[in-house]
């Protein structure tokens, strides 16, 4: 398919296909709805496609709009393998609401999150050392201007350019971190083809010579987010898609600290884990934290980042911080995905056992002894649609959970824990939907414990089973909660702009005096 797509097009400029790639992505629409209806991850793929040919010349003969919009069907009416399996079927399935999902959901201040929970931290601490190289600004400084840019954005057409020349009055404390945020956020097209070039080398096949490329690329969420922005000169930025571009910024702090792989992860795990914690005392329950349970018993007993127990079933809440690349998201081939959801896999086992040990003599917890059920959520720090334990059957392999963990010792549950904890009492969720949680809980409509009832009650029909969590949170809520690190780091960093601007307005009222 890319390879016909690319053919096509070399016929003409590519500047003249990002043109007409640009006329699709900047269109107005009325809604959501409508704006999806456009697909708009075909365009940015086609575009994609062009900047990585180095055969595609960048200047030459217009790409007419009929040429564009004939590639962008090719794609859509691709034919995907023959494959009987049920599971590569609906991971395929799966794939494909990736991208529709995201350019479903509205903008929020989820831009923040990263920044805001390193922002936090000691200076000295690994992640944020780790931060403050990666970006060469301290995390409040990229909050500052990532705000200062979407405030642009959102007063701008999507269509029309930023100037940083319109900037330049500011005092340097504002235009050096937004100077290095556009940076780090855009490359201009012949940055972009050596980019995508040097990801063609690194799947380049030994025996073929050819670079393999997955068929779920066509659904990928567009790979542009990478660089949200399009360099058009020296001081002019343009955004690819409004979309595109707030998806990018949200995502970056995650995309680029993932580049260092571990040292990013375990440096950031107990960060992400505390503020689970932290959210569940934000909502007015109180839960027992992994810690307070190892009190109980002893420090080597196995334990989930918090537990609230109740006679009529207890809930488990264990927080997984990963990087779940785009790849596990996209991938229809199910022992990929599998061997990649090994923090899930993990977590699951971590609330068997942890069921075991609440019916023991070991730990002392009435309530949670004599309940029947337990319930386990999952947190992660993506969103990887999957909505409960089922779908990891229905999905990824039938006998998921008989042979769950051969990392470790535990192979299979056995039928008293599979009883008490089956595959529809398990939820995962995408750290932003715990958040949505939190907040329906502390309105007092639901608790964390009817809420997994009820959604493993779902669960059990596929007409009712939701692949996201958000789908049943939605009854409860009239609109999503803002949880205090994102409005209090919002306010504080909005303040801090104010203060710059008020001082430069001072300092001018005195200069015309």
């Amino acid at each position: 398919m890319a390879k016909k797509i690319r053919n096509r097009l070399r016929r003409y400029s590519l500047i003249s296909i990002i043109n007409v790639g640009l006329n699709h992505l900047t269109q107005q629409h009325d809604n959501k709805e409508k704006a999806l209806r456009a697909m708009p991850w075909l365009p940015a793929l086609v575009m994609k496609l062009a900047i990585e040919d180095e055969m595609i010349s960048m200047h030459g003969d217009l790409c007419p709009s009929a040429e564009f919009d004939a590639c962008c069907n090719a794609i859509w009416n691709a034919k995907r393998g023959l494959d009987e399996s049920v599971q590569v079927a609906l991971l395929g399935v799966r794939a494909l609401m990736h991208a529709q999902f995201i350019f479903q959901r509205s903008e929020t201040f989820g831009f923040l999150r990263w920044a805001a929970l390193i922002s936090r931290i000691d200076a000295s601490h690994p992640c944020r050392s780790l931060f403050e190289r990666v970006f060469s600004m301290t995390p409040d400084d990229f909050m500052m201007a990532a705000i200062l840019l979407i405030s642009q954005f959102k007063k701008e057409a999507p269509q029309q350019p930023i100037d940083l020349r319109d900037y330049s009055a500011l005092p340097e404390e504002l235009t050096k971190p937004l100077y290095q945020l556009v940076r780090l956020l855009s490359k201009d097209l012949s940055e972009l083809r050596v980019q995508l070039q040097g990801e063609l080398r690194s799947r380049l096949d030994s025996k073929t010579k050819r670079s393999a490329r997955q068929e779920s690329e066509r659904h990928e969420f567009p790979w542009l987010a990478k660089y949200p922005l399009l360099k058009l000169d020296q001081t002019r930025v343009l955004a690819w898609n409004p979309t595109i571009f707030f998806h990018g910024l949200e995502e970056f702090v995650h995309i680029r600290l993932s580049e260092f792989g571990q040292d990013y992860t375990d440096s950031f795990s107990q960060v992400f884990e505390d503020y689970v914690i932290e959210l569940i005392q934000e909502s007015g329950t109180h839960a027992i934290t992994d810690q307070e349970f190892k009190c109980l018993g002893n420090k080597g007993m196995s334990a989930v980042d918090a537990l609230i127990p109740h006679a009529e079933g207890n809930v488990f809440i264990e927080c997984k911080m990963s990087l779940f690349a785009d790849a596990v998201l996209l991938s229809d081939h199910p022992p990929f995905v599998s061997e990649k959801l090994k923090r899930i896999r993990k977590a699951i086992v971590q609330g068997w056992k942890v069921g075991d040990l609440l019916r023991s003599d070991k730990i002392k917890l009435s309530d949670a002894k004599s309940a029947d059920n337990d319930y386990l959520i999952v947190v992660t720090s993506r969103q990887l649609l999957f909505g409960n334990g089922l779908h990891l059957k229905q999905m990824v392999d039938e006998q998921f959970f008989d042979h769950i963990f051969p990392e470790s010792n535990f192979m299979s549950p056995s039928k008293e824990q599979l009883s008490r904890m089956p595959p529809q009492n398990i939820t995962i969720l995408s750290i932003e939907e715990f958040e949505h949680l939190v907040g329906a809980v502390k309105s007092k409509k639901v608790t964390y414990l009817s809420f997994v009832q009820q959604l493993s009650k779902n669960a059990s029909n596929p007409k009712t089973a939701k692949m996201v969590a958000d789908q049943e949170i939605r009854k409860y809520v009239d609109k999503w909660y803002i949880p205090n690190l994102l409005t209090n780091s919002r306010d504080r960093v909005v303040a801090q702009l104010n203060a710059v601007f008020n001082c430069r307005d001072r300092i001018k009222s005195r200069t015309y005096k």
